[in-house]
């Protein structure tokens, strides 16, 4: 941001740390499925058959590993490409390089 252009800014009246209550499906096989198919990629998956969500407190906050932030810029990803790019980077890595790269990026 320059400070000879102004940026407006939203700001709500509920706290970012703030929890709160979802329907989730903790299924990882039926998801992991569904997202294998290619025209599925940016489909907005719905949960069919014996996949039931469970109610859970998330907080309302994205923490992401600064290692991440140049893949989640670098193009569109979808929520189950983040997941399997975490999932890659935890189970492949074996140089865990410079530890500040393994902090949390608040947004």
């Amino acid at each position: 941001m320059s400070p000879k252009c102004p940026q407006t800014m939203k700001t709500t009246t509920q706290p970012t740390w703030a929890w709160k209550d979802v329907s989730m499906v903790k299924d990882r096989v039926v998801n992991e499925a569904f997202f294998a198919d290619e025209t599925n990629r940016t489909a907005f998956w719905i949960p069919m058959g014996k996949t039931q969500p469970e109610k859970v407190s998330l907080p309302r906050m994205l923490m992401l590993l600064l290692a991440l932030v140049s893949y989640v810029v670098e193009a569109p990803q979808t929520a189950w490409e983040l997941h399997q790019e975490i999932v890659d980077k935890v189970t492949n890595t074996t140089d865990w390089g410079d530890a500040s790269e393994w902090t949390l990026a608040f947004e």
